[in-house]
């Protein structure tokens, strides 16, 4: 009997354990590591990683958004193998604004995902900080799928970019970099837009092996 009652506890907790979620609603004012154990995450409004402070996400963490927020990054975020997705039953496209990396006074943001998957989001956003996408997939945004304004930099390799408008939009005077290996496909327009209105001088294009307009 006793053997028995354990080993109902122990399903019990094996159960519930496995169900782990945690709410995250405040900006990320340490350095800050979110663990598999803990996952799946669930941001609930919009919120920073401040200047100064690295937000590291380990292998197999789910980052669920509610509504309409979004992480704004001032520091420096690093993930590799996650899932950054809506909180909702039936997301649709655009349900949650992306992630933002941005500068503070002289500290430039950094983002910084290998092997990641970011869905249902409005877009990617750059304004004078640093994105590196590599083996990742950005599906189903509502807007462009990353958006590079001022001096923000992207650098891109292996990377899917799918079920969006345009998969790269850049206004510079930033940097765009990669390699020929990523794959914009399904989108209303499979081409990086460019914005020459905004870059001043000489504008040296890599071959990334896709079209350009």
């Amino acid at each position: 009997m006793k053997k028995c009652i354990l080993l109902f506890i122990g399903a019990v907790l094996f159960v519930f354990g496995s169900y782990a979620q945690t709410n995250i609603g405040s900006n990320f004012t340490v350095n800050t590591t979110l663990t598999e154990a803990n996952s799946p995450y669930t941001i609930t409004g919009t919120i920073s990683v401040n200047a100064g402070f690295t937000v590291t996400v380990e292998k197999n963490v789910v980052i669920k958004f509610n509504n309409n927020v979004y992480l704004r990054v001032f520091g420096t975020l690093n993930a590799y193998g996650t899932l950054f997705t809506s909180s909702s039953a039936t997301p649709t496209k655009g349900i949650w604004n992306g992630l933002r990396v941005e500068a503070t006074g002289s500290n430039t943001g950094t983002i910084s995902l290998d092997s990641c998957t970011v869905e249902y989001a409005v877009y990617l956003y750059n304004v004078n900080g640093q994105i590196n996408l590599k083996k990742c997939t950005l599906d189903n945004f509502s807007n462009y799928g990353v958006q590079i304004l001022t001096d923000g930099n992207l650098n891109i390799e292996e990377t899917t970019i799918k079920n969006t408008t345009y998969p790269i939009y850049f206004s510079g005077p930033g940097k765009l970099k990669g390699t020929n290996n990523n794959l914009l496909t399904g989108n209303a327009n499979d081409y990086i837009y460019i914005y020459f209105q905004d870059i001043p001088g000489n504008f040296y294009m890599p071959n990334f092996g896709i079209p350009k307009s």
